[in-house]
C-alpha cells in the first residue's frame, strides 16, 4: 500500500493515512502544549526562547506534512478546547502562511549548530528552521524568497557539501 501511495495510486481510506494524520496533530498538540507552559517559567531567557523556538518549529514541521499531503487541513495555532475538536479545514494558503510565521518567529531563539555538544548535538538549529523555510517556499514557487533563505543558510558558514560523495558512506 505504500508504494501506491507514493505513486499516488493508492485507496484514499487506508490505516497509513490516518496515522499520519493523528501523529501529526499529536505532535501540535504537544508543540501547543509548550507555547503555552512554557513562558509562564521562570527560566533563562535565552534557554526558554530556545526552547520555544523548538516548539514553533515543530509546530510548522507537522504543518508542513499535514499541508503537503493533505492539501486543506484544520489549522491548530493553540490548545483547543473540547468545543473546538471538530474544526473545518483551512485553506492551503493560510497554512502556508502560519508555517512561515512560525518559522520565522523560531529562527532568532535558536541556536546554531556550532553552539550545541555533548547531549545537545542534534537539537533542532536555526539551521534547520531555516531548512524548512526553504522547503516551504519552494513547495510554493516562491523562488525569490527561497534564494535569500538559501543564501543566508550558506553565508552562516555551519554547512559545507562534502569534498567526496564516497566520504558521505
Amino acid at each position: 500500500t505504500l508504494g501506491a501511495l507514493e505513486t499516488f495510486q493508492g485507496p484514499p481510506n487506508t490505516d497509513l493515512l490516518a496515522a499520519e494524520w493523528d501523529a501529526n496533530y499529536d505532535g501540535i498538540y504537544r508543540a501547543n502544549t509548550t507555547l503555552a507552559n512554557i513562558p509562564d517559567i521562570e527560566m533563562d531567557e535565552e534557554l526558554k526562547a530556545r526552547i520555544l523556538g523548538e516548539a514553533k518549529f515543530i509546530r510548522a514541521w507537522f504543518h508542513y506534512n499535514l499541508v503537503t499531503v493533505f492539501g486543506d487541513v484544520p489549522l491548530v495555532d493553540h490548545l483547543l478546547a473540547p468545543s473546538e475538536y471538530n474544526i473545518a479545514r483551512t485553506p492551503q494558503s493560510e497554512v502556508w502562511a502560519f508555517i512561515e510565521q512560525d518559522l520565522t518567529e523560531a529562527i532568532p531563539g535558536l541556536w546554531f549548530k556550532s553552539q550545541y555538544s555533548g547531549a545537545d548535538v542534534g537539537r533542532i538549529s536555526k539551521g534547520a528552521a531555516q531548512g524548512l523555510l526553504l522547503k516551504a517556499y519552494m513547495y510554493q514557487q516562491n523562488y525569490s524568497a527561497a534564494q535569500a533563505i538559501a543564501e543566508e543558510i550558506v553565508a552562516s558558514g555551519e554547512y559545507a557539501l562534502a569534498s567526496s560523495y564516497a566520504d558521505i558512506f
